[in-house]
């Protein structure tokens, strides 16, 4: 007890405070991934878990029968989590130990940078806490993007922060035996992220800091500066992207990100408008339904709000008084490790802003696909935590001590409300137990392997269908709109053959997606059970159109051969009765 105490006087009882808040975080987001996935894998990072698991079984990543999503995936920790299940044989938390150990990545990285440019422990303890904050918990919000399920953002995110985290190792002359671990780890991502996004990374990532680098060669009057070891980094970095992007092609990859295209004049201003309340809506800032400001909800909202505008403020206040580009152009040069962030960080949101109002992305959202805002927001959290160094040294030199304090607690406050949709998190539940219980339910009943879900992409018997697959039993899942048909998107073509070949599959559908159901296949059909709201049936004799239609036609035939055969009997008898008369 004494030791703490006097551990509390050595540090400062606001260190202390913030060391227990980054170390709560971490707890819950550690024991959340290790226990709770299974629970949050929804549409799209179950998809991501079934790619792990066929990268283990087919031993490779470039994936052979695989409809992929909008990218290849690769650049995000899909990778680990795959050896994980090969370990573990369980996809949650091999995910999970894989999302942790991309946590601890993001931690280590930054905690790096900021060992660089001197700040202090508190100021590093506040940034943790802001870093580590699940601001928002949507499918494609900043929690999952980043820390856990799929976590496809966590990487890329980290592509430009460890190329700026090396780029001032060589400015400070730090030998490449002591950062080597990083820049094997950079060039790994960077290949990879080319491999899997194309052109995105290099545009949003690596362009923004060689322009930054051009910058100050131009600033410093001679080109003769363009020859240094920041060069040799930048070129490998561009001959490894290029490696990447040529593999994609080979690999025959269709990348969404490539096909991107411009907001048309028509779209522009409200696309402009869109993209800023986007980087609102990443903080979890702005309701998507009508909220009473006094309700639990509406407090939660206004302390995400709050959390915003003081990342906004300190941003831009400290952009203003650091003068990275404008100071570069004034004095030809810079020595500042701070300027030199700075400067390369107001690159990486200029170019995103730039691209982001330019190119049309509210395809996937009703207002705008704020994760791609992560890039440029997190990169910001550098120069937040310049700006709050800069902020601590100049409460602390103030005669009033009160004003330190106060200002200490009300960023305790604010980001202790923001924490709070940890319990939310916590507390919320997809289908798993759904889809637990249909495979236990067929396992148990039936003798087929073979299981079909009926429904479109946005029905809720998808991402049944979709956890179902992630589970360890001798079932093969599939889904589609209708039997026989391939809904992809993130999924294995394996089982995807003719319906006619398979002897009997398993078809599960609500009453709604039950008329849709084509007629040759009703014809097989005998109910097997009902779990929830969903109806199993069993499907057998599976018979092709053309098979079905020649039955049908057979069919009529022995019909019409029936009716003749008893209008000739009829006639038969009706003049036996007439004979008999007579």
């Amino acid at each position: 007890m004494k030791t703490w105490i006097a551990k509390i006087k050595d540090s400062g009882p606001w260190i202390v405070f913030f060391e227990i808040f980054v170390i709560a975080q971490l707890l819950l987001i550690f024991v959340f991934n290790l226990t709770h996935l299974k629970y949050e894998a929804g549409f799209d990072s179950s998809a991501a878990m079934a790619q792990a698991m066929e990268i283990w079984n087919q031993k490779s990543i470039f994936l052979k029968h695989w409809d992929y999503q909008s990218t290849l995936g690769l650049d995000s920790v899909i990778i680990p989590a795959s050896i994980f299940y090969g370990i573990t044989h369980n996809i949650f938390l091999a995910y999970g130990i894989a999302d942790c150990l991309g946590v601890l990545l993001y931690i280590y990285i930054f905690r790096d940078i900021f060992k660089m440019l001197q700040l202090p422990k508190l100021v590093r303890m506040i940034v943790y806490v802001l870093l580590l904050t699940p601001y928002s918990l949507e499918p494609l919000g900043y929690m999952p993007m980043m820390f856990t399920g799929a976590a496809y953002y966590i990487i890329k995110v980290l592509i430009p922060i460890m190329l700026i985290d090396i780029l001032l190792k060589i400015r400070l002359e730090i030998p490449v035996r002591r950062y080597l671990h990083i820049l094997i780890t950079y060039f790994a991502a960077v290949y990879l992220t080319a491999l899997s996004c194309g052109l995105y990374l290099l545009i949003c990532g690596l362009l923004p800091i060689i322009l930054y680098e051009l910058f100050t060669v131009i600033c410093s009057g001679s080109f003769k500066n363009f020859l240094s070891k920041n060069t040799l980094l930048l070129a490998a970095s561009l001959v490894i992207y290029g490696l990447g992007y040529a593999s994609a092609k080979i690999y025959g990859a269709d990348i969404f990100t490539n096909e991107m295209v411009l907001t048309t004049a028509e779209n522009f201003v409200n696309n402009f408008a869109k993209c800023i309340v986007g980087i609102a809506e990443l903080f979890g800032a702005l309701p998507n339904q009508k909220i009473v400001v006094t309700s639990a909800f509406g407090i939660h909202y206004l302390s995400h709000m709050a959390a915003f505008l003081l990342f906004v403020i300190i941003l831009i206040a400290t952009i203003k008084t650091v003068h990275p580009l404008s100071g570069l152009l004034k004095n030809g040069q810079t020595d500042s490790t701070v300027q030199t962030v700075a400067g390369m960080v107001c690159c990486i949101i200029a170019v995103n802003l730039a691209v982001l109002i330019l190119t049309d992305t509210t395809y996937g959202s009703e207002t705008f696909e704020f994760r791609y805002h992560l890039i440029p927001v997190v990169s910001g959290f550098l120069v937040v935590g310049i700006g709050i160094g800069g902020l601590v040294a100049w409460l602390k030199a103030h005669p009033n001590p009160l004003i330190f304090t106060s200002a200490m607690a009300l960023i305790a406050i604010i980001w202790l409300l923001c924490n709070i949709v940890f319990y939310y998190y916590y507390t919320s539940r997809n289908n798993y137990e759904t889809s637990t219980a249909i495979t236990g339910y067929v396992q148990e009943h039936s003798d087929c392997d073979l299981v079909y879900f009926i429904g479109d992409s946005d029905s809720e018997i998808i991402e049944v269908a979709r956890i179902a697959r992630l589970l360890e039993n001798r079932l093969n899942i599939i889904d589609g709109i209708s039997v026989g048909s391939f809904l992809g998107w993130g999924a294995s073509r394996t089982y995807y053959d003719p319906m006619e070949t398979f002897d009997k599959v398993i078809i599960v559908c609500t009453d709604e997606t039950y008329d849709s159901i084509e007629p040759y296949y009703r014809r097989g059909m005998t109910k097997l059970g009902t779990v929830d709201d969903y109806t199993l049936y069993e499907l057998i004799h599976i018979l092709s159109p053309e098979e079905y239609e020649k039955e049908q036609e057979n069919e009529e035939d022995i019909l019409s051969e029936d009716e003749s055969a008893s209008d000739d009997e009829g006639n038969t008898i009706s003049g036996n009765d007439t004979d008999t008369e007579y």
